[in-house]
């Protein structure tokens, strides 16, 4: 049996980074058959126009329809910065920049979601979202 981390997460990407995003993005749909909980993990690079009217926030969505067809915002349990901090899920000035950021969510028992960023005003940023995947039934995990 494997102990280390990889062998008990999956991983799914739901935004794929590498172009600037500056309109709200809903991202792809990750399956969470086969693991018990969930966290997002956002991947902040360069961000522009980011002030107090100018902003993305984020939140996750989840549902057990795979088109999403029954998408409801998740309890969020936990946002923090790479530093430790508390977070707001809003990314509003270009100190934000080039950070990860973490938000914990409750699943409510569904087997699916996804990372919603949606945009206010005229910020562009480049981010990359990812859902890991933890407590998996079976183990080691597959992604």
């Amino acid at each position: 049996m494997n102990f280390d981390l990889g062998s008990n997460v999956g991983v799914g990407i739901s935004i794929l980074g590498g172009a600037t995003i500056t309109a709200t993005t809903t991202g792809e749909t990750i399956d969470l058959a086969g693991f018990n909980s969930a966290c997002a993990v956002l991947g902040v690079g360069a961000v522009a126009t980011a002030d107090g009217l100018n902003y993305f926030t984020f939140t996750i969505q989840v549902g057990d329809a795979s088109d999403m067809s029954d998408a409801a915002s998740a309890t969020i349990t936990r946002a923090i910065t790479d530093a430790g901090a508390t977070w707001d899920r809003l990314i509003n000035a270009a100190t934000e920049a080039n950070n990860a950021y973490l938000i914990g969510f409750n699943t409510g028992g569904k087997r699916y979601c996804r990372i919603v960023m949606t945009a206010m005003g005229l910020a562009s940023a480049c981010v990359t979202g990812v859902i890991v995947k933890g407590d998996p039934i079976r183990k080691p995990a597959t992604i």
